[in-house]
């Protein structure tokens, strides 16, 4: 078979494994598997669950042992004959004494003690695993955070100052009738709040509690909607930003708190790289490919951050 439909319910008390293993062992119980039926290798179940493959292994080596899946060597797993299985448990004394039966039953105490053994290592190890994922995330936000304070204190001064002083001109063109400069102020207003909103929008995305789980997505949608946040930073730092994409199905299952995380570094980088050097057609190009893997290629035309920053 191509595929296996298995719902996993990651905050259910039984295990991952046991789950893969109550579901194909059901699935041959009521005949939708059938005897012989090549199951999915332990790899490409593993990625389509998005569990790891000992956890997968796992399932299968109690399938194994149960009777209900042969593994053949170079060839994979296969649904067994449930036949010859299901007389063993109705009428032991027909494939031998009791004391085979009691053997190994014996045996299959053990080996299912051992194997929920092996499956508490690996929750414990997944556990460790998912804690040093959401520490790597924390330190990603708090490193974007320290680039976005630096970047933005010397625009907020700037913007304090246009704050303050924009009042008296505004009363002025009004009281005079002076509809091109009210105009001219009106555009002025529009332009730095938009930029100043564009700030506002990165720390606060930035500052989203993480859920902790992968959604879907088109990355290439995903990489736009960063530009088109920072469009007022870059208009008003004068930096043109070219996207070029294919026309591949770019949806993965992403944490899409990373993704920002490192565009918004990257861009963000860039525009200080710009603002300290003389750089006068500011460009930045971002070349998004798919095909097995996706692939991202930013450049951009400034001379680079200093060595001591």
């Amino acid at each position: 078979m191509n595929e296996l439909t298995i719902n996993l319910h990651t905050a259910s008390e039984t295990p991952l494994y046991e789950q893969i293993y109550q579901h194909i062992k059901r699935e041959i119980q009521e005949g939708r598997i059938t005897s012989g039926e090549k199951l999915p290798s332990s790899r490409s179940l593993c990625k389509y669950l998005e569990v790891s493959r000992s956890t997968v292994e796992l399932g299968y080596e109690q399938l194994i042992s149960e009777g209900y899946v042969e593994a053949v060597p170079c060839k994979g797993y296969f649904a067994a004959e449930l036949e010859g299985m299901y007389r063993l448990d109705v009428v032991p004394a027909l494939v031998g004494a009791e004391e085979k039966t009691e053997k190994k039953d014996k045996n299959y105490k053990a080996q299912k003690e051992k194997m929920e053994s092996l499956a508490k290592t690996v929750q414990y190890f997944e556990e460790e695993r998912e804690e040093l994922i959401t520490e790597l995330k924390l330190l990603r936000a708090l490193a974007t955070n320290g680039l976005i304070t630096t970047s933005i204190v010397h625009d907020l001064k700037r913007i304090n100052a246009l704050l303050v002083n924009r009042v008296e001109p505004m009363r002025m063109a009004i009281e005079n009738d002076n509809k091109m400069l009210i105009e001219r102020n009106l555009n002025d207003l529009y332009k730095n709040d938009q930029f100043l909103k564009s700030w506002i929008t990165v720390v606060t995305n930035q500052s989203k509690k993480d859920k902790r789980k992968r959604l879907k997505k088109n990355i290439y949608d995903t990489i736009e909607k960063i530009v088109n946040v920072l469009q007022p930073i870059l208009v008003q730092k004068k930096v043109q930003v070219e996207l070029i994409k294919d026309e591949q199905n770019a949806e993965r299952r992403i944490f899409e708190s990373d993704f920002e995380s490192i565009f918004y570094n990257l861009i963000i980088n860039s525009i200080e790289a710009f603002s300290k050097s003389s750089t006068k057609n500011r460009k930045i190009r971002i070349e998004l490919k798919t095909n097995e893997n996706l692939v991202v290629n930013y450049l951009d035309n400034g001379d680079g951050l200093d060595n001591n920053k």
